[in-house]
Formats: structure tokens, C-alpha cells, sequence
């Protein structure tokens, strides 16, 4: 019922809105059907009086031409002035009237000064025939010696006048001009003596949107209005009308417009849509209020009669819920009870079950018979029965009462239940208990396998030997074990509860906060090197890590640290370092050592084979000294070879062998040493073949020292290979982009145990010490190759080539690596 008196009262109360709506619109469209037939009425009005105006003008205008014409003798000029003027008095509206040649020249006129003076005439506008008149558009200026090109100063804008031509015809040959100025002060007076509204704006203007008279700020004279949509497209089709929309500004006006059926004139007027809509709503204002009075006394009403039978409803349907909620919640509440995973239980005052839920069924095995009627103390263990029965004594303390217990449920699996019970009464006593259990089973073994992992824990962390504390937020020590005691000597009892700054001096790095800071600002674990005093120990040096221990609410609950004793590794790193330098230094000692007992030796040696070389050349060639003297130079030689060599060895492994490493084409360098080796090859019915990849084999090296390596392994291929046998040189890239060169000769080749020796100093292989009697070379041949390809970043290794002979491989890298000493 209410919601149907609801509906009624909405439907009347929309239906007064609608009649007021609609009342209220159509007093607007006629109020701007009155503004728009008044702007209408006033254009209409400015219209006839300019063509009226104009009009007299003109008549006036056509009598002196008339005066002028019947005249025969030529102009008098004085008596032209006199004419005039006679004829201005009865043209209020006029400026001045004035005879001007058709060179521009005025010949009489109303106005001062004007007489004798030139004026451009195109500023008048178009020039009528004979006995015909034109209107000129607004032209600034009071009179035509305004116009004059000898006056010095023009006025201002802001005056103006309207010229109006035409052409007669005095002494019948002298074709002149009768120019008259209308003022458009006339008009502009005229319309604001007319105009009610201040916000009403009036402009008369030529077809062509020139403004010629302005009222109420609206446009300057002589400003284009061709852009109006008057003139855009209105004026084409219709010589008046009216409408709403864009006019002299952007913002929506009433405009009406009116064009002259006489002259090319048009007049608008325009009164802002903002100025219409705010007197509509002024008129409209009582009406409004009545009509909201109106509404809210109907909707007010409408609002009674429904508050009234919806109270009466709400009583009725809140009795009904009341009924069926207290029907569905004895019904929802025992499917909750039945269907909690807790155990619920009553009790009569002596303990005995008077109810329990399904879930009793589940847990309770069926051999022990049913629950209800039974104490509750028989149905857990008897070591928890007088729990039981202290839950359940009458006078026991008020509120909730809570115990752990554990039963046999099924299958004889023992069970943990936390008990809680409440004493019911009434006014006189107690009327008995009602209680849940709750299977704790699970947590309870979780909370002991817990207990159980931190006891683990605890002594891993006592067994530990590495010394380890762990401190709260303030710093305060929280856990230390057994190896930090020891470390420390700092009794644990002493440490607790207390901030390191207190247990240690204050020069300790555990007593300052900058590695903590640190861990904080990392957000990781941080790690660091430093030195501690132990009390009564020497200082040691140790390795301290640190990692931040969260809590449960994300922020730190502490600070873990574990400190490990490194100063025996410290001692022996620095056993190690002062070892190392001894030996540096040891190996420079040899090496200097070795090259100047070379450049000692090489001395004597020059000798020895300058004498050996001069007695045999002055020998006989049948003198029996002459085989002593070439034992003697052979000797030499392989000693100047040793010496050599040993120079070489010095200057790689000392500070004097440097290299200069440049970036070089291989092919060019390896080509030059198979050409400075030829002859020796030849000398031995040799051939060297050459086999190259298209593309340039490029690496950092240093070209000099490149090459000494390319002859040693070259000129070994040379000397090991069999009379009129082959050598193969080639080169190319390895996947990874090094440049490799491979020298392969077809002699006795090297013994598998044999093939990393060879590139140690004075060790030859075995097969080509035994092939030459021991006479093959020093031995240092190779260990100088394997130095210098070592410090390019390279490598050089050996194998047996397959169907006999050595393989000789060399790699560097293409890239620039570092150069190794």
C-alpha cells in the first residue's frame, strides 16, 4: 500500500514539474519572440532613417546641381560658396558641401580652409557619371582638407564623415564634382536615442561590410565586417531578418538585420543571448518559486503519506523477519554445531554429557559405547581426569575455563584437546556446563618437533667452533655460544642483555656501528677483514660476517655475526709472500747473473773465431792444422749459439726484454723468414709450401720477436728433415677467432713422453740428439719460442704428425690480449 501511495505521490509531483516546465518554456520562447520583433522594429526603424537621411541628402544634393548646370557663364567661385552654404543651413546632418574638379582640386566650399586645396579623390570612393550620385564608404576626417596631401597632420580616427558624389556639369563643359559629407555622428545619435537596452549594439554599413555609423561599442568605423554572417550568407538571399547565434563577437546574440531598398546600406542590431536569458529569468524568478513551492508541497505530502503505512509496514514485515530469523538460526545453529570440526559438549551440574555433536562420532571409537549419559572425566586419559574435574566444579572461578587433556580416539591413536567450558545458571544455581574441545593434535606434535629442532639447533650452534653472537635492534647482545666465549673470553652471563660498546673496549670494531650501518644500507650480508684483541690474548686477525634477521612484522629482529679466526692463514700468506719475493728475487740474481757471464763470453769467443778464421785462411790446403783450426771455429760457434741463446733467456725473463707489440698481418711476417731460410733449404733439396685462409690473419704481436719464433721452429724443420723431403707452413682461424700457424716437417719426429720436455731450457729430444751425435743445437731453441708465444698471450705445443714427422702449433689471439711476462 505504501509503495502504491508512493508512485501516486511521484506521478503527481512529476506531473506539476511538467506543467511548470513546460509553462516556464513557453514564457521563454515568447519572451524571445517579443526581443527578437522589437530588434526587428528597430532595425526597420535605423533603416528608414539613413535612407530617409541620404535621401534628403540627395534631393538637396540634385537642386544645386540643377543650380549649377543652368548657369552658362563659368564658375564664380565666391559666389559658388555663397550657394553653398545656403543650401547647407537646411542640412543639419551635413558637414560641409564642396565643388571639386576632377583633378582633385576643391573650387568652392562650406567649410574653412577647404577652398585651393588638392585631395586625392579615390579616397572618396567610385565616381558617378554625369548627372548620376555614389555613397563612399567612412572616411576619417572632418572636412576634405583632411584629405589634402599637403596637410601636415591627420585626425583621429574616431572622426569621420560619409562622403556622398555627384557629377554636374557647370557652363555646360566643365564636368565637376558636388561632394557633400554626411556626419555619422547623426546616425549614431539617432540610434542611441532610440535604444532602450545598454547592452543593445546598432551598426550601419555598406553591402560590402564597411562600417560606416556605430552604436554601443560595437565596431569601429571603417572596419571590415565582411566576415559577419550577414554578409556571408544571409544578406544573399533575404533583406531582413533575424536570428540567434554568432554576431560582432564569438558569444551567442540576437541578431536582426535590415538592408535598404534604396541605397547600399544595411543595419544590424545585435543584443547579447547571456543579457535575453538573464531578464527571462528575472521575470521568471516568482513563478519559480511558486512552482517549487508547489513541488515540495506535494512531494511533502506525498512523503507523509508514505512515512505513515510505511511504519505500519515495516512493523508488520519486521515482526515476520524477527519470526523467521529466530527459525533460521535455531536451524543454522545446529548445523554449525553439527558440523564444526570441534568437539561441543553439555553437561548436567554433575559432568554427565547431555549433548555432543556429530563430531564426537568421528573421533570417539565405537567400542567405548555412546557418549551422551557418560561423566565427561571418563572419556579422556585418567591421568587428565581431575583436570576434568576442575573444569566442572560449580563453584569454581566465573567466566571461561580452559585445560589440556588427551583421549584415545580412533584406531587408539592418543589425541591432544584444549578444553573450554562455561557454567550455565539460572537466578538460583547452577544448571550444569557447556564446552568445546578443539584438536590440537597436529600443533601439539608441531610444538614438540619444534622444541625438539631448536634444541638441535642450540647445540649446533654450542658445538660450533666458530665463534658466533647474534644482537637485537638496540645492539644488545641476545645469543652468543660456546666457541665465542673461548674466542672472547667473555663469559656468556656477562655479555647478555648488554651492548658491545660495554663489553668490549671501545677501540674494538664490534663496539662501533659503521659495519652495521653498512648492513643496513645493503640491505644483504656483508663481509670484512679486521683485527680484535681477545681480553688477556694478543690481537688476531679475523673474518666477520654479518646478515640481517628479520622478524614477523618485516623489520629487523637482530643482527647474526659469526667471527672467524684467520690469523694463522694471515701468518702463512705472508710465510708465502716473503717466500715468493725471495724467489723473485733469486731468479733475477740468476738472470743477471746469466747475461753477464754471456757478454763476458762473448768477448773471448770473438776471438777465438777470428783467430780460428785467420788460420785457416793462411793455412796450406794440406797443412795438418788446418782440421784443428775448423774444430776450433765449430766450437765457437756453437759456443756463440749457447751464448746467445742464454742472452735471449736473460732479456725475456728480465725487466731489460721488452716487447713492442703492434698489430700485424702473420702472412707477411712468417713469408719474410720463409724467404731469409730458402737457401738453407735449398741447400738441402728442400721445399717449403705455404697454404694460407683468405682472410688476413691478424694479431698483436711483436713482429720481431714473432719471427724469431717462426725461425727457431723453421730452421729446426730445416735441419731434422730428410734430404729432398717437403715442409708445410699454413694458417688460418680456430673457432673462436685465434690465429694458428702450423709447421709440419716429415723427420724423425718427437716421442709421445717427449712432446712438452722439449720446450724446457737445455733439453733436446732424443730422436734428433741421437739422429745428429749430439751435435743439434743448445737446447734453448724451443724454451725461448715457448717464453715469447707465453708473454703474447699465446701458445706453442708439439705432437706427431700423422704418417711420421713433428707438428709445430702455434696460436695467438686476434684481439689484443694482454701481453704476459
Amino acid at each position: 500500500m505504501s509503495r502504491v501511495a508512493l508512485v501516486a505521490g511521484v506521478i503527481v509531483t512529476l506531473a506539476v514539474a511538467l506543467v511548470l516546465a513546460a509553462a516556464g518554456w513557453y514564457e521563454r520562447r515568447e519572451f524571445v519572440e517579443v526581443r527578437v520583433a522589437q530588434a526587428e522594429l528597430l532595425a526597420r526603424v535605423f533603416d528608414d532613417h539613413a535612407t530617409r537621411t541620404i535621401d534628403t541628402a540627395s534631393v538637396a544634393m540634385g537642386g544645386l546641381a540643377e543650380t549649377f548646370e543652368t548657369r552658362e557663364r563659368a564658375l564664380d567661385p565666391g559666389l559658388a560658396d555663397a550657394t553653398l552654404s545656403q543650401a547647407l543651413v537646411g542640412l543639419p546632418f551635413m558637414r560641409s558641401l564642396a565643388l571639386v574638379d576632377l583633378g582633385g582640386q576643391v573650387l568652392a566650399s562650406t567649410a574653412r580652409g577647404d577652398s585651393g586645396r588638392t585631395i586625392p579623390l579615390r579616397a572618396l570612393g567610385h565616381l558617378p557619371p554625369v548627372g548620376q550620385e555614389s555613397l563612399g564608404k567612412a572616411v576619417p576626417g572632418r572636412q576634405l582638407a583632411d584629405l589634402s596631401v599637403a596637410h601636415g597632420e591627420r585626425p583621429p580616427a574616431v572622426v569621420s564623415f560619409i562622403p556622398i558624389l555627384r557629377r554636374v556639369r557647370v557652363g555646360g563643359r566643365d564636368d565637376l564634382l558636388l561632394v557633400g559629407l554626411i556626419n555619422p555622428g547623426t546616425f549614431e545619435t539617432y540610434h542611441r536615442l532610440a535604444l532602450d537596452e545598454p547592452d543593445a549594439q546598432v551598426v550601419l554599413a555598406s553591402y560590402d561590410g564597411w562600417v560606416m555609423s556605430s552604436a554601443g561599442g560595437a565596431q569601429a568605423i571603417g572596419t571590415d565586417m565582411s566576415l559577419h554572417p550577414v554578409f556571408g550568407a544571409l544578406l544573399a538571399g533575404r533583406e531582413h531578418g533575424s536570428y540567434i547565434g554568432p554576431g560582432f563577437g564569438r558569444e551567442q546574440h540576437l541578431v536582426a538585420f535590415r538592408a535598404s531598398r534604396t541605397r547600399p546600406l544595411v543595419v544590424i542590431v545585435e543584443r547579447s543571448n547571456a543579457v535575453l536569458l538573464a531578464e527571462w529569468a528575472a521575470t521568471m524568478r516568482g513563478f519559480v518559486l511558486a512552482g517549487l513551492l508547489a513541488v515540495m508541497l506535494t512531494s511533502g505530502m506525498t512523503w507523509i503519506a508514505w512515512r505513515g503505512l510505511r511504519g505500519r509496514e515495516a512493523a508488520r514485515d519486521a515482526l515476520d523477519v524477527a519470526q523467521e530469523r529466530i527459525v533460521r538460526s535455531e536451524r543454522e545453529l545446529s548445523e554449525v554445531v553439527e558440523s564444526v570440526q570441534d568437539l561441543i559438549f553439555r553437561t548436567d551440574r554433575d559432568g554427565v554429557v547431555t549433548f555432543a555433536n556429530e563430531r564426537w562420532k568421528a573421533l570417539v571409537p565405537p567400542s567405548s559405547g555412546p557418549v551422551l549419559g557418560r561423566p565427561l572425566r571418563d572419556l579422556v586419559d585418567p591421568e587428565f581426569s581431575t583436570a576434568i574435574d576442575r573444569l566442572l566444579m560449580p563453584g569454581g572461578p566465573p567466566g571461561p575455563r580452559t585445560a589440556q587433556v588427551s583421549a584415545k580416539g580412533r584406531g587408539g591413536v592418543v589425541r591432544r584437546f584444549d578444553v573450554t567450558v562455561s557454567l550455565l545458571r539460572d537466578a538460583a544455581s547452577a544448571l550444569g556446563f557447556v564446552g568445546s574441545a578443539m584438536d590440537v593434535t597436529d600443533r601439539w606434535n608441531a610444538q614438540q618437533k619444534l622444541q625438539q629442532q631448536l634444541a638441535f639447533s642450540g647445540l649446533l650452534l654450542e658445538i660450533s667452533p666458530v665463534p658466533v653472537s647474534m644482537t637485537d635492534a638496540e645492539g644488545r647482545y641476545m645469543v652468543v655460544n660456546q666457541a665465542w666465549e673461548n674466542f672472547t673470553g667473555c663469559p656468556r652471563a656477562e655479555a647478555i642483555g648488554r651492548l658491545a660498546s660495554e663489553v668490549f673496549p671501545v677501540d674494538q670494531p664490534e663496539a662501533g656501528a659503521e659495519q652495521d650501518a653498512r648492513l643496513l644500507g645493503l640491505g644483504g650480508p656483508i663481509r670484512y677483514e679486521t683485527e680484535v684483541t681477545p681480553r688477556d690474548r694478543p690481537r688476531r686477525d679475523v673474518v666477520v660476517t654479518k646478515v640481517l634477521v628479520p622478524g614477523e612484522d618485516g623489520q629487523r629482529l637482530g643482527i647474526l655475526c659469526t667471527t672467524l679466526d684467520v690469523s694463522e692463514f694471515r701468518e702463512a700468506e705472508r710465510a708465502t709472500r716473503e717466500a715468493r719475493d725471495a724467489a723473485e728475487q733469486a731468479s733475477r740474481a740468476k738472470s743477471e747473473f746469466i747475461a753477464n757471464i754471456s757478454h763476458e763470453l762473448r768477448t773471448p769467443l770473438q776471438s777465438i773465431l777470428g783467430f780460428s778464421e785467420l788460420g785457416i785462411a793462411r793455412a796450406g790446403p794440406h797443412d795438418r792444422a788446418v782440421p784443428m783450426f775448423e774444430d776450433i771455429h765449430l766450437s765457437g760457434e756453437r759456443m756463440l749459439v749457447l751464448v746467445n741463446d742464454l742472452l735471449d733467456i736473460a732479456k725475456l725473463e728480465s725487466t731489460v726484454g721488452a716487447f713492442r707489440v703492434e698489430r700485424a698481418d702473420l702472412k707477411g711476417l712468417i713469408s719474410a723468414v720463409v724467404t731469409e731460410l730458402t737457401p738453407q733449404a735449398t741447400q738441402r733439396q728442400l721445399d717449403i709450401e705455404t697454404v694460407w685462409a683468405d682472410m688476413p690473419l691478424v694479431a698483436w704481436v711483436d713482429p720481431s720477436r714473432f719471427q724469431q719464433v717462426i725461425r727457431n721452429v723453421l730452421a729446426n724443420a730445416i735441419k731434422f728433415s730428410p734430404v729432398g723431403g717437403r715442409i708445410d707452413v699454413s694458417g688460418g682461424m680456430t673457432r673462436s677467432g685465434d690465429v694458428h700457424v702450423l709447421v709440419r716437417d716429415h723427420g724423425p719426429g718427437i716421442p709421445d713422453g717427449e712432446l712438452e720436455s722439449i720446450f724446457e731450457a737445455f733439453v733436446q729430444s732424443t730422436a734428433t740428439r741421437n739422429r745428429t751425435g749430439g751435435t743439434g743445437g743448445t737446447g734453448l731453441g724451443l724454451a725461448i719460442c715457448r717464453k715469447i708465444v707465453t708473454a703474447l698471450g699465446g701458445r706453442i705445443a708439439a705432437s706427431q704428425a700423422e704418417g711420421g714427422g713433428a707438428e709445430f702449433l702455434i696460436e695467438l689471439p686476434s684481439r689484443g690480449a694482454a701481453l704476459h711476462r
